[in-house]
Parts: structure tokens; sequence; C-alpha cells
């Protein structure tokens, strides 16, 4: 009896191993995946002399709103608020947006104005007056 109950823990201790090598090691399933970024190229323009362009964009990780503003973006960001600060009469409208796989359609509303805020405080970080800039939340697919 002693040598089945051995036996049984043996086995039992090859079957959990044999699953989680299974899992981790061949399946990846334990560690998380690399957060997916939308990629949306950034325009904007005020259809006269103030155009940018750029393949470069604000990310945020899935169900998110902290920006991660990489390369251009911190350029471009400055300029704005330099534009801003110098044209009295341009208002400047923002949307912050989020996607359906991100999480439940009552949060994505959520997610979306949460964006566009954090956005808004890095352009009046930079001495833009706040009732220059409009935001809004979008959701899209």
């Amino acid at each position: 009896m002693r040598t089945f109950f051995v036996g049984f823990l043996v086995f039992t201790a090859w079957c959990a191993f044999s699953v989680y090598y299974y899992t981790c090691n061949i399946k990846n399933l334990c560690t998380p995946p690399e957060p997916v970024k939308k990629v949306v190229p950034f325009e904007i323009s005020d259809k006269s002399n103030f155009n940018f362009k750029t393949s470069d964009n604000i990310y945020f990780n899935l169900a998110e709103d902290v920006p991660e503003v990489e390369g251009e973006m911190n350029n471009i960001l400055g300029e704005i608020g330099k534009y801003l600060n110098k044209e009295d009469a341009i208002i400047l409208r923002l949307s912050g947006k989020a996607y359906k796989e991100e999480s439940s359609k009552k949060d994505m509303d959520k997610v979306a104005m949460a964006r566009a805020r954090k956005i808004k405080e890095i352009l009046m970080s930079q001495n833009v007056d706040s009732n220059k800039i409009i935001i809004a939340g979008e959701t899209g697919s």
C-alpha cells in the first residue's frame, strides 16, 4: 500500500509539472501579452498656416489613461501650446478615443474622456488657458 501511495504522489507531481510546462513554456499563457497599440497617424491643421502631420502619436495602454508621448510628439505638443498661446481666436477640440476591446461600453466613455483630459493637462502645463481647449470622448471599433 505504501508503494502505491508513493507512486501516486510521484505521478501527481509529474502531471502537475507537465501541465505547468505545457501551459507556460509551450503555449506561453503564463505571461501577460504585450499591450496592443493602435497606430493612427497624428495630424493637426488650422487650414491656413499651422499644419503638422506625423506617423508618431500619443499612445495609451489598453483601458488606461496615462499617455506615452514619444518622439516627435513632444515637439508637436510644445508647438501646439505655443500656437494656442499666441492665437487668441483659436480653440482646440481634443477627442480622446477608446476601443471596444478595451472595456465595456460604459467604461469606454470614461476612458475616452480621461484620455482627452490628460492631454489637456499636458497643454495646460504649457500655460495654455483651459478655456481654449474643449475635450470630448469618442468610442470606436
